[in-house]
């Protein structure tokens, strides 16, 4: 049994913060006083979680990563150990994006200095992002790949992608009265929530299921239209994690309900807070909640 913690998150932050601030301060004569000394470790305690929470990560040749849209910038330090030489040295390309880098010996400033080459890249949608690094074989030179980094500068939301994509609305859309099926979208553990044994009382059942592959999570036999919807009065989703919908398929869910379907989420470890609904718009705007964050759940004896 599973409960959202919903706003704790929030809660804590404003608690901790306020805590902080009020330490900043102390009574000296029946006055309160500031103490510089404090405020300069709140001022830092805040930055620190801010440049914590930046999504960061380091890449060695032959590593792939899921990459969700975004703004991002793969940075790449390199040093050669000689820098007058016009041929190319270093070619690296991080497949399924726009982020390439190729070097010359001579673009370098110095010898056997290391120096950052930052490379921006946008991504409409996720993308598994597999680093491939060569070096070319110039006499007298040799190349030090000393790190490579990826950093998401921004990330997209729903209607951001929508936008990007153009991905079509069908509005204004009207559920038709006669609809009574249930559109079952099944993730693990779907089957402690019984859903195929009240289904009967309710209409017929079709059934989706969540699959994982090296392409991350993403939803099998599920409605790509509204019109495989017309007989289907609700949508139940049993721990599945909005990731797993396209930016599509969460757009027609949001079609669906806004013309009158119904949606029912089922909790577990990756709906809500762990599924990532908190981080998109659609799942935002058609919860009756909002869930905290990654850690929303509650375990009871």
């Amino acid at each position: 049994m599973t409960s959202s913690r919903v706003g704790e998150r929030r809660k804590w932050g404003r608690q901790r913060i306020s805590f902080l601030l009020l330490s900043c301060l102390r009574p000296v004569g029946g006055e309160i006083r500031y103490r510089p000394h404090f405020s300069l470790v709140v001022f830092l305690l805040l930055t620190i979680s801010a440049f914590a929470q930046t999504p960061r990560w380091s890449y060695a040749n032959g590593t792939s990563r899921l990459l969700l849209p975004g703004e991002y910038v793969a940075t790449f330090r390199l040093k050669v150990s000689d820098n007058t030489k016009g041929e190319q040295v270093f070619q690296a390309v991080l497949e399924n994006t726009e982020a390439k880098l190729a070097m010359r010996a001579n673009q370098f400033n110095a010898a056997n200095v290391a120096r950052e080459f930052p490379v921006s890249f946008t991504l409409k949608r996720p993308v598994v992002a597999r680093l491939n690094v060569a070096t070319s074989s110039v006499p007298g030179v040799t190349v030090a790949l000393e790190s490579v980094t990826v950093t998401q500068v921004r990330a997209f939301g729903d209607d951001e992608q929508i936008r990007l994509l153009n991905v079509p609305r069908k509005t204004p859309y009207v559920l038709p009265t006669d609809a009574s099926g249930i559109w079952l979208m099944r993730g693990l553990y779907h089957e402690y929530w019984r859903v195929p044994d009240v289904a009967p009382f309710i209409g017929d059942l079709r059934t989706g299921a969540v699959c994982v592959d090296e392409n991350g999570a993403h939803l099998r036999d599920a409605p790509v239209t509204l019109d495989e919807l017309a007989d289907c009065r609700v949508m139940v989703l049993a721990n599945v994690p909005a990731g797993a919908f396209t930016i599509e398929q969460r757009a027609l869910l949001e079609d669906f309900v806004m013309a009158g379907g119904g949606l029912i989420v089922l909790g577990g470890p990756y709906a809500f807070g762990g599924g990532g609904y908190h981080a998109s718009d659609i799942f935002t705007r058609l919860l009756p909640v909002t869930p905290a964050g990654v850690y929303d759940m509650l375990k009871h004896p």
